[in-house]
């Protein structure tokens, strides 16, 4: 019985929460930052277009500082650019 009587306090706490946390905020007043403000030229600024060209990050294994052995080579030329490339010569045969 007292299972019972706890899963239903907290039932009735958890839906009181969802209700009334709906209604924080004011829902009559817009947000000032969500506003769009005028350009110079007199455009709002939803309508400005930005460039949307796909750039690609090609990495590139320059072979200035390596490390490795006949099996693999570990390519460490661009470690100040968040990476390193690690080449692997061996065979899959266990």
């Amino acid at each position: 019985m007292r299972h019972d009587s706890f899963t239903r306090l907290l039932c009735v706490f958890l839906g009181s929460c969802l209700l009334l946390g709906g209604c924080a905020g004011g829902a009559g007043e817009p947000d000032e930052s969500a506003v769009p403000e005028s350009s110079e030229s007199g455009q709002a600024a939803s309508e400005s277009h930005r460039d949307s060209t796909p750039v690609v990050l090609v990495p590139e294994a320059s072979g200035q500082v390596t490390y490795g052995n006949d099996r693999a080579t570990l390519d460490a030329s661009h470690t100040s650019e968040g990476y390193l490339m690690v080449r692997y010569d061996g065979t899959a045969d266990p």
